[in-house]
């Protein structure tokens, strides 16, 4: 995902994203398509924000995911 996009998630997503302070988030399927993209978009999110939030994820292979995405 390209850094315009995370900007563009962000700024367009800033009073939803809100409702996430102090949760936990679980996610399934995370090694796929879909949820290496939700992934870097909660990360870039996390790092760039004051937003205190956590994200936990469910994956067939951990040790595979591990390596792919440090």
């Amino acid at each position: 995902m390209l850094k315009e996009d995370l900007d563009y998630i962000f700024t367009k997503l800033d009073n939803e994203i809100n409702l996430f302070s102090e949760k936990k988030i679980l996610i399934t399927g995370g090694t796929g398509f879909f949820g290496i993209n939700l992934l870097n978009a909660f990360r870039y999110i996390i790092e760039n924000s004051n937003y205190n939030f956590s994200v936990d994820v469910i994956s067939r292979n951990p040790q595979y995911f591990k390596l792919s995405n440090p």
